[in-house]
């Protein structure tokens, strides 16, 4: 008989945690966060001990029957940012502007609920987002890519557009385009799409040899294909 493959889990460190604590996301991934002190075997070893809960839960997470969410841009609503659930605060003070509070897990929006300027506020909290994650994160990922494809392509424009069904595109005259929900992902998922609309620029179909590279670079993209599937219905903006 068979045993059963091991609980894959993302492992966070955080200089202000004090314990360990174990979480199975709406999507269905299991993160792990944990102080910057402790060992990764003790982690293994929290991990083994609570498995049979983790196990329920992901089970009760793959019988859930997935609703279509709306968004109707009112208070209270829970979105998500880089994979953090938060909650959408909105305050007609007619001072215009947005921003996200990690720390009290909120975005606070100022506009009346459910207006035009409440859509576009949200969305620009989503476009800042995306704009940071490619000033940051870009460079870095086209260098993986050059180290497992031995050449130096880069994009000639990243675009960030609101799509309801794609994650992101590549033109064959080498644009990026990125969906403002794919902001939505934990950060390790936002890496995945991005590398595998680069790996176009050298590979533009999905046959052997584009998930070869695919693979060199990010080889859990079969995991983390799975857990796009599942967060679909959370990532709306």
């Amino acid at each position: 008989m068979n045993e059963p493959k091991k609980v894959q889990y993302r492992l966070r460190r955080s200089s202000r945690r004090r314990t360990i604590a174990i979480h199975v996301s709406a999507a269905g991934e299991v993160v792990v966060s944990a102080p910057q002190w402790v060992p990764v075997s003790e982690v293994r070893r929290i991990v083994g001990q609570k498995e049979t809960w983790i196990r329920k839960q992901l089970d009760r997470m793959n019988r859930k029957a997935y609703p279509v969410i709306t968004r109707q841009y009112q208070e209270g609503e829970t979105w998500y940012l880089f994979g953090e659930p938060l909650v959408l605060r909105c305050i007609d003070d007619g001072k215009p502007g947005a921003a996200v509070d990690f720390v009290h897990r909120q975005i606070i929006c100022s506009g009346r609920t459910g207006s035009n300027r409440m859509v576009l506020l949200c969305r620009s909290v989503y476009r800042e987002a995306g704009q940071s994650y490619i000033e940051r994160r870009l460079v870095g990922l086209c260098r993986m890519l050059d180290n497992a494809s031995g050449g130096s392509l880069r994009p000639h424009e990243v675009r960030l557009r609101s799509m309801k069904r794609r994650w992101g595109g590549c033109s064959r005259d080498g644009i990026v385009t990125l969906s403002l929900r794919l902001f939505c992902l934990p950060e390790h998922l936002v890496d995945y799409v991005v590398v595998h609309e680069l790996v176009h620029l050298y590979v533009f179909h999905h046959g052997r040899e584009f998930y070869q590279l695919l693979g060199n670079v990010i080889p859990q993209w079969r995991e983390y294909r799975e857990l796009l599937k599942r967060w679909s219905y959370l990532a709306v903006v």
